[in-house]
């Protein structure tokens, strides 16, 4: 089964349907047997045909826009849990519950993981690959689509119209996402591309104070981070850059179990086109019109038959027997006449 992966921008840089379709979005096409046929950036509206041809596209959502709350949930069917999701997580969210979609995952020490994104957002992307023609559509929170790393942090960052999106995977079942911005005063180019990412490293520093950290980074960018790693105080210790690519990427959307367009119901589905069998269905009305009209016939011609042989018996009957009056049973009668 084709599968491509799609890493759509965050909903903030992707403020309408026709700038979203204009933005370049990393993606990988991979085959049924695991092995990346085609990888790139492009932008979302130039993978349309992609998306048609994939039997399955998975969105790795921008950890930004995903927030993944963990805590106790009461024994609910998975309907009942599903109505009551808004409700357990008002108190956790800034957002109106009512807009949000939320998603529960297994129970796992007492404790579930829930994800929560926006309910617009999610339709819009839901809406766009559909429109292209997509079959099954599923939408992952990225941060868990990263490596877990034991007693340290994993970390990987996305360039977005000069900004940079930052994805952190904290532990096993949480996760967060923010976007650093440039500084007005910044620069461009080069130089502005240095402050962005001493940015980073200072900005991980302060959300993980301790632990050891992976950084995945694009292969351009290998090596302006490592020139800021050295030059910020405590980075070379705890930071490690590593190159960015799909493999780790794949083989966590392929462990995570939190899909997001579950909660969409229908608007997550694409409607079936009964145009596409249109032909195998007159196929089908005309084959069983024949066998109808076929079982009729031979109805009719086996009722005539039977008719023609009680005729013919009964005139046997009459003619062995001219004085009885009435006949009911010809076989029958003439066993009795006979016995």
């Amino acid at each position: 089964m084709s599968t491509l992966y799609i890493r759509p921008p965050s909903r903030y840089a992707a403020d309408n349907e026709a700038h979203l379709l204009e933005l370049v979005c990393p993606f990988a096409q991979v085959s049924h047997d695991g092995s990346i046929e085609r990888e790139g950036a492009a932008p979302l509206q130039d993978l349309s045909g992609s998306a048609a041809k994939a039997q399955r596209v998975v969105l790795l959502l921008s950890a930004s826009d995903v927030t993944l709350l963990r805590m106790q949930v009461p024994p609910l069917s998975a309907a009942r849990l599903k109505a009551a999701l808004p409700n357990l997580v008002e108190t956790q969210l800034l957002d109106d519950p009512s807009g949000c979609v939320a998603v529960a995952g297994a129970s796992s020490d007492g404790l579930r993981t829930i994800a929560v994104a926006q309910r617009a957002w999610l339709e819009l992307l839901a809406r766009t690959l559909i429109a292209f023609g997509a079959q099954r559509v599923a939408a992952l929170p990225a941060q868990l689509c990263l490596p877990c790393q034991p007693g340290g942090l994993t970390a990987a960052i996305g360039e977005r119209d000069g900004a940079i999106d930052v994805t952190l995977r904290l532990s096993e079942h949480d996760g967060i996402g923010m976007t650093i911005a440039p500084a007005p005063n910044q620069g461009e180019g080069r130089e502005a591309l240095e402050a962005l990412a001493h940015e980073v490293i200072r900005a991980l520093l302060a959300v993980v104070p301790e632990a050891p950290i992976a950084l995945y980074v694009p292969q351009s960018a290998l090596g302006t981070y490592r020139e800021a790693i050295s030059d910020v105080a405590m980075a070379t210790e705890r930071i490690g850059v590593f190159a960015d690519n799909w493999p780790h990427w794949i083989a966590g959307a392929r462990g995570a179990t939190l899909d997001l367009m579950t909660g969409l119901g229908a608007a997550g589905s694409p409607k079936r086109d009964w145009r596409t069998w249109r032909w195998p269905l007159a196929l089908a009305a005309a084959v069983l019109g024949i066998n109808a009209a076929a079982l009729n016939f031979e109805w009719w011609r086996m009722k005539s038959e039977a008719k023609s042989l009680r005729s013919t018996m009964i005139q046997i009957y009459k003619s062995a027997y001219p004085n009885e009056s009435v006949i009911i049973d010809p076989i029958a009668q003439m066993q009795q006449k006979i016995a």
